[in-house]
C-alpha cells in the first residue's frame, strides 16, 4: 500500500483541531501525520497531545523559523518524512475525506509523475465554503499548468498538491522565496517540468481565507513586492528554453511575452489591497517607488485608482 506523509508546520492554534480532524477522517488510512511546532507561544501541546492516534508524530522546535523563513521551515520538516508521497499544508487548512483516495486513483492512472493536484475550495473563518477553484484536465504539461495558473483562474496553494518525496528531495525541496511568496506555485512548476501534472476532478482540499494569513498582513507588502522580483528572476531562467510541442509553444510564447505585465499586476494587487485600508497610503507608495523599483505603469495605475476612489468618496459624501 502507498504510504502518504502529511506535514503540518504548526504555529497558530485557532483552527488546528479542525485541520487535524480533517486529516484523521480520510477514507484511505495509510498515512503518517507529522506535526511540527515552530516555536509557537500558543497552546499547541495541549491540542496535539489530546489525540491518541499512532499515525501522529509530533516534533517541537524551541526556536522557530518564523514567517519570513517559512520555506526553510517546510524543507526542514522533510527530514521527518518516511512516506512515498507528501502533502505540506497550513495549520488552518483542511483535507476533505476523499483526498488521499483520489490521489491513489490518480497515481494508479499516472504512475510516473512527480506531482499530482487536487481541486480545492475556499473556506472562511467559520469553515463555510466561499468559492471553488476551476477544474483542470486529467493531465497537462508544466506550460499548460503555468498558463492556467496565471490566466485561467486555477491558482496553486501549498496544500493542494501531492509531491513524490524522492523527486522533491532531488530538487532541493520547496523553492525558497521569503514568506513563501509564490513558492508554492514555483515548486509545483519545478516538479511538473519533466513529466507534467495530473489533476483530480473533485475538491480534496480546503484553503482557509482569514485575517490571520500572511497574505492578509499589509505591513509586509513592501517585502512581498521584493519577493515578486525574485519570482520574476526564476521565470526568466525557466523561459530561456523553448519547448518543442506545438501547444506548449503557444503557452510558452504567451507566458514569456506577458511576464513583466503579470508581475506588475500582482504587485498592483498588493498595493490596491493595502490602499483599500486607506487610500492615503498612496503617498507612502510614491515615496517607496524608487527603493521598490515600481514601474511607471504600476505608479500610473495606482494613482488612477486613487483618483477613482477619491471621486467615489466625494460623491458618497454629497449624496
Amino acid at each position: 500500500m502507498i504510504k502518504f506523509s502529511i506535514i503540518v508546520p504548526c504555529y497558530k492554534d485557532l483552527f488546528l483541531d479542525e485541520c487535524i480532524n480533517s486529516i484523521l477522517a480520510q477514507t484511505y488510512d495509510n498515512f503518517e501525520l507529522i506535526l511540527v511546532n515552530d516555536g509557537s507561544p500558543y497552546h499547541l501541546d495541549e491540542i496535539i497531545t489530546s489525540y491518541k492516534d499512532d499515525r501522529i508524530r509530533y516534533y517541537k522546535r524551541e526556536q522557530g523559523f518564523g514567517a519570513k523563513r517559512l520555506v526553510e521551515n517546510w524543507n526542514d520538516c522533510l527530514q521527518y518524512v518516511v512516506g512515498e508521497y507528501l502533502i505540506m499544508m497550513g495549520d488552518d487548512d483542511k483535507l476533505l475525506p476523499n483526498c488521499l483516495q483520489d490521489y491513489i486513483d490518480l497515481i494508479e492512472k499516472f504512475p510516473h509523475l512527480d506531482i499530482y493536484h487536487t481541486g480545492y475550495e475556499y473556506i472562511d473563518e467559520k469553515g463555510d465554503v466561499t468559492g471553488v477553484v476551476k477544474d483542470g484536465p486529467d493531465w497537462e504539461t508544466v506550460y499548460s499548468l503555468m498558463w492556467n495558473c496565471w490566466f485561467g483562474e486555477r491558482p496553486i496553494a501549498i496544500g493542494d498538491s501531492l509531491y513524490r518525496v524522492e523527486a522533491l528531495r532531488e530538487r532541493g525541496g520547496f523553492y525558497n522565496i521569503p514568506y513563501a511568496w509564490h513558492s508554492d506555485r514555483i515548486s509545483a512548476f519545478i516538479m511538473a517540468t519533466k513529466t507534467g501534472i495530473a489533476n483530480t476532478h473533485v475538491p480534496g482540499f480546503q484553503f482557509r481565507m482569514s485575517r490571520y494569513e500572511i497574505s492578509s498582513d499589509v505591513s509586509l507588502t513592501g517585502e512581498k513586492i521584493r519577493a515578486w522580483y525574485g519570482a520574476k528572476d526564476w521565470y526568466k531562467i525557466f523561459f530561456a528554453d523553448q519547448p518543442t510541442d506545438v501547444e506548449d509553444i503557444f503557452y510558452y510564447q504567451s507566458l514569456k511575452k506577458n511576464l513583466t505585465k503579470f508581475v506588475e499586476n500582482e504587485i498592483l494587487g498588493l498595493i490596491n489591497y493595502d490602499m483599500s485600508m486607506s487610500r492615503w497610503h498612496l503617498f507612502y507608495w510614491l515615496r517607496k517607488a524608487y527603493s521598490l523599483d515600481l514601474s511607471l505603469r504600476v505608479l500610473g495605475i495606482t494613482f488612477y485608482n486613487f483618483i477613482l476612489k477619491f471621486k467615489k468618496n466625494q460623491n458618497n459624501t454629497f449624496q
